[in-house]
């Protein structure tokens, strides 16, 4: 049964306080995450839309940048993380909000703007603590099967550890994703728009400072990236060198990996656009092409950022 004590944000938000006051025991200064600073990156982005061009035909190899893969950047560390709170959701608008809490306090996520990267700051381990444990208290992740709610995202799922199991729950509204196990109480699908609201925005968390260990928001900048393809499998005798062996060199049917490196994405892509393919998404978050393949319809080879969580593979038997 869910407790009573969370069924409006504002209750929500003052038991999350009041937990972690008690984990804390610390001072009395309000401490939520600031943009300042140098590698801080602005919450209000910068004006794009995320959408295709308009006429992608009309951009040429030497115009294309790539804002998922800035030159000379300095990747985020450490490259690798143990994962306690792992969110996501489809507003149905777009890339997904994501956030991941790691054990090391990082905090890292995605907001429901396209036009915008990832961001982290970082928590102490009671600041970890405090939100797992509120999130644990809400009883939603005891909801083993999946929820049937009316409102919220059109689909979200969470993971936590529950410190001897981890825990996997998704809820939706849209029966494309198939029939869930129980269908949501009133109170649950509550629960269910306040917890989604609370995850999806890390920068509003009323946090006493001593659960910051970090405090400023900065740009996360992935050491991968996740690379599949839509629709038919690419007709690779139909690209030209070198894109020809670059993609057959990376493409996911070759390793049960299908994360490869930065530098990997970056030749990718530049291959592909001095090609002749400009990209048809090309914002922070997404970057994909239509290629020939060999059905009827173009391939559609893509790129997103991958979390500390997903890089294991790429060191363990990977690329």
């Amino acid at each position: 049964m869910i407790r009573s004590t969370i069924h409006r944000p504002i209750a929500l938000l003052a038991m999350l306080t009041i937990a972690a006051w008690v984990l804390a025991a610390c001072s009395d200064e309000d401490a939520r995450p600031a943009v300042t600073g140098s590698g801080a990156t602005s919450l209000a982005g910068s004006g794009g839309t995320g959408a295709p061009p308009s006429d992608p035909s009309e951009s040429t190899a030497s115009e294309v940048t790539f804002p998922m893969l800035p030159a000379h950047a300095r990747h985020s560390t450490p490259v690798t993380g143990d994962v306690v709170l792992d969110f996501a959701s489809w507003p149905g608008n777009g890339f997904p909000v994501i956030l991941a809490i790691y054990a090391d306090g990082r905090v890292i996520w995605h907001p429901n703007q396209n036009d915008l990267g990832y961001l982290q700051f970082r928590l102490t381990p009671a600041g970890v603590e405090s939100i797992r444990s509120t999130v644990i208290s809400t009883g939603l992740v005891d909801r083993r099967g999946g929820l049937e709610v009316d409102a919220g995202a059109q689909l979200a799922r969470l993971t936590i550890d529950r410190g001897d199991r981890e825990v996997f729950v998704q809820w939706t509204r849209s029966i494309a994703f198939g029939r869930m196990k129980h269908e949501a109480t009133e109170a649950e699908a509550q629960d269910v728009v306040e917890l989604e609201r609370f995850l999806g925005d890390p920068s509003a968390w009323p946090l006493p400072s001593a659960l910051y260990a970090d405090p400023k928001i900065k740009a996360f900048v992935p050491s991968g990236f996740r690379f599949y393809f839509d629709r038919g499998k690419p007709d690779l005798s139909q690209l030209p060198s070198p894109a020809r062996e670059v993609l057959d060199a990376y493409f996911p049917w070759h390793e049960a990996c299908s994360i490869i490196s930065a530098d990997q994405a970056r030749e990718l892509v530049e291959a592909l656009a001095q090609a002749g393919f400009a990209p048809l998404r090309n914002n922070p978050v997404y970057v994909d092409f239509n290629i020939p393949s060999r059905s009827s319809g173009p391939s559609n080879p893509h790129l997103t950022p991958a979390l500390p969580q997903d890089m294991g593979c790429l060191f363990n038997g990977g690329r």
